[in-house]
C-alpha cells in the first residue's frame, strides 16, 4: 500500500495536467504565434522539471539522491516554486469552473418553468490570464527567497528586563544563534559573512541552541575553520537539539548496529564541538563570575512536548550548583520545554534561549503584523516572550532546513541586552 499511493498521486497530478493545460491554451489561444509558443514551451519546461524530480525521488527515495547540496537545493526549490504554480492555478480555475457549472444548472432548473435563460459557458480569458500570473508569483517568490534571502543574515536586537541585575551583568554583550544545519549550507563563505557580522558585536558570550548539523557529524567538516572564528570574551557555549542525535539518517539496517553508530556519530559531533571551540553544556551549567555576582549558564540536551522529538534533557541535574546565581540563563533547543516545564518549576531562571521552529522560514513580519503557519504549532515561535518575571527569546535560526532559502522571515543573529527591570 505504501509503494501504491505515490503512483496514485502521481496519475491524478499527471491527470490534472490536461486540466491547467486547456486553461493555459484559453489564456494565451490569440495571441501571436511567437508569444503562443514562448508560452507553452516555459510551461512545458516546468512540468518536465517537476515530473522529472518526482520520478528521481521516487526512484532513488528520500535522501537517495547522490548529487552535491546544491543541485538538491535548486530541485526542492523548483519543485516547491512549481507546484504552488500549479496550485494556484488550478485553484483559480476550479473556482471559475465552479461557477460556470452553478450557471449550467441555473439554465437548467430555470427551463422546468418554460423560462429561457441564456448564459455563456465560454472559459473567460482574463480569468485564465489571471490565474497564470497568480501561480507565476510563488513560483518567483520561492526562486527569490533561495537566491536572495537563504544567506540575508540579520541582526535583531531584545533587550530583556531582570529584577535585581547587577550593574556589571547590564555591560554584557549576548549573541545568540541557532540551527545552523550544516548539513543543508552549501557555502562556507556565507557563513563567514555571518561570522564577521557576530565578531563586529564584539561578543561577551555566544550561545548556540542546537541543530547544528542536519543528522550526520561529518556535515561539520568544511565549515569548522569558520566556525572557530567567532570570538567571545566569555567564551561560547551550546546545546544539542533534536537532529543532533543522528535520528534522522539510517546508518545500518540492523539494529544492534544502528544503536552503536548513532552513539558513535554523536561523539563525533560532541568532539566537533571542542574542535571549534565550544563548551557544550549536557545537562550540566558553568558559572561566570563577574565582581562578586554570579550568572548560571544552565544547558540542557533536547527537551521536547512534542512525543516525535527526543527529549533527553535533564534540567534538574543541570541546575544543581547553580542555586546561588543572581543570573540564570537556560540554553534549550525546543520552546515548549519553557512553558511546560521551566516556568512551572524553575521560576527563578530569568531567561531561557531556544530555537528550533526557524520561523518555518516563511511568514510575514512588519511593525503591525506578525505571522507565520508555525505558530499554530508553537506558542512560542520566533522573538521575545514574557510570563510574570520570566523571559523566552526563540530564534529564527541562521541555517535552513528542506527548502534552502527564507520568506519572509530572514536567518538570525541575535543580540541580546539585559537591563534592569
Amino acid at each position: 500500500m505504501r509503494l501504491i499511493f505515490p503512483f496514485v498521486i502521481l496519475i491524478l497530478l499527471l491527470l490534472s495536467e490536461y486540466y491547467i493545460f486547456q486553461a493555459v491554451k484559453t489564456a494565451f489561444g490569440d495571441q501571436s504565434t511567437w508569444a503562443k509558443r514562448f508560452t507553452f514551451l516555459t510551461y512545458m519546461l516546468l512540468s518536465v522539471i517537476f515530473y522529472t524530480i518526482i520520478g528521481i525521488t521516487m526512484v532513488k527515495g528520500r535522501g537517495g539522491w547522490e548529487t552535491s547540496k546544491a543541485i538538491q537545493g535548486y530541485a526542492i526549490t523548483l519543485f516547491l516554486g512549481i507546484f504552488l504554480l500549479k496550485l494556484f492555478f488550478s485553484s483559480i480555475m476550479f473556482s471559475e469552473d465552479i461557477f460556470r457549472t452553478g450557471k449550467w444548472v441555473l439554465a437548467k432548473f430555470s427551463s422546468l418553468f418554460n423560462k429561457e435563460v441564456t448564459f455563456n459557458y465560454s472559459r473567460k480569458k482574463f480569468v485564465s490570464q489571471l490565474a497564470l500570473l497568480a501561480g507565476a508569483i510563488p513560483l518567483v517568490t520561492v526562486v527569490h527567497g533561495a537566491v536572495r534571502n537563504a544567506y540575508r543574515f540579520k541582526v535583531y536586537h531584545a533587550k530583556v528586563p531582570v529584577k535585581n541585575l547587577p550593574k556589571a551583568f547590564e555591560q554584557l554583550k549576548i549573541v545568540q544563534i541557532s540551527d545552523l544545519h550544516t548539513g543543508s549550507m552549501i557555502y562556507a563563505s556565507k557563513l563567514q559573512q555571518a561570522v564577521d557580522m557576530i565578531n563586529e558585536i564584539q561578543p561577551d558570550l555566544v550561545f548556540f541552541t542546537g541543530d547544528i548539523v542536519n543528522a550526520v557529524a561529518e556535515e561539520m567538516e568544511p565549515f569548522v575553520e569558520v566556525l572557530q572564528g567567532i570570538q567571545s570574551k566569555l567564551g561560547t557555549y551550546s546545546v544539542l537539539g533534536n537532529h543532533d542525535y543522528g535520528y534522522y539518517h539510517r546508518f545500518h539496517e540492523d539494529d544492534e548496529k544502528n544503536k552503536v553508530s548513532i552513539a558513535a556519530n554523536l561523539q563525533k559531533l560532541k568532539d566537533y564541538h571542542k574542535k571549534i571551540g565550544w563548551q557544550l553544556l549536557n545537562n550540566e551549567n558553568k558559572v561566570i563570575e563577574i565582581g562578586n555576582d554570579k550568572l548560571a549558564i544552565i544547558g540542557v540536551e533536547n527537551w521536547s512536548k512534542k512525543r516525535y522529538f527526543p527529549s533527553k534533557g535533564d534540567l534538574q541535574k543541570a541546575y544543581v550548583g547553580c542555586e546561588d546565581c543572581v543570573v540564570k540563563i537556560l540554553l534549550s533547543h525546543d520552546p515548549t520545554h519553557w512553558r511546560q516545564e521551566v516556568i512551572q518549576q524553575y521560576t527563578d531562571i530569568d531567561l531561557t534561549l531556544s530555537g528550533h521552529t526557524h520561523g518555518f522560514q516563511f511568514g510575514v513580519e512588519i511593525p503591525w503584523l506578525k505571522w507565520s503557519p508555525v505558530k499554530y504549532a508553537y506558542k512560542e515561535w520566533a522573538g521575545l516572550y514574557t510570563e510574570g518575571d520570566q523571559h523566552i527569546y526563540v530564534n529564527r535560526g541562521i541555517g535552513h532546513l528542506g527548502y534552502p532559502g527564507r520568506i519572509g522571515i530572514m536567518p538570525e543573529i541575535t543580540q541580546i541586552t539585559l537591563i534592569q527591570a
